[in-house]
């Protein structure tokens, strides 16, 4: 037996909407940095994205940067983890908004 759903034209239909946070910013500090002693904020010109100086005593390792992106149609929150030299050292996704897509999750995917 074949059920058919008829939705008629012009009708609203709800989109169901998930909200995942996979890490937190001291998560993110913790596993790109994990020597690092002092995550000290950096100023920057705009609100946003929030940068941080990650130190081990007086040793700069690099930077933290967390920022906002737009997905499909929610935001998205990352954090980029850059090392002294400017060398990309990780990519983590904090928050995930999307219905789809969870695959940003994946390590794969992010590479």
């Amino acid at each position: 037996m074949h059920v058919r759903w008829l939705i008629p034209a012009g009708a609203a239909v709800a989109h169901v909407a998930y909200a995942a946070q996979y890490m937190s910013v001291e998560d993110a500090q913790k596993a790109a940095f994990p020597a690092a002693t002092q995550f000290a904020p950096v100023a920057v010109a705009d609100a946003a994205p929030k940068v941080f100086d990650a130190r081990n005593g007086d040793a700069h390792l690099g930077y933290l940067i967390v920022d906002q992106v737009i997905g499909k149609s929610e935001m998205i929150t990352y954090s980029l983890a850059l090392d002294a030299k400017g060398t990309i050292l990780a990519l983590e996704i904090l928050d995930y908004r999307e219905s789809h897509g969870g695959e940003v999750r994946l390590p794969g995917w992010r590479k």
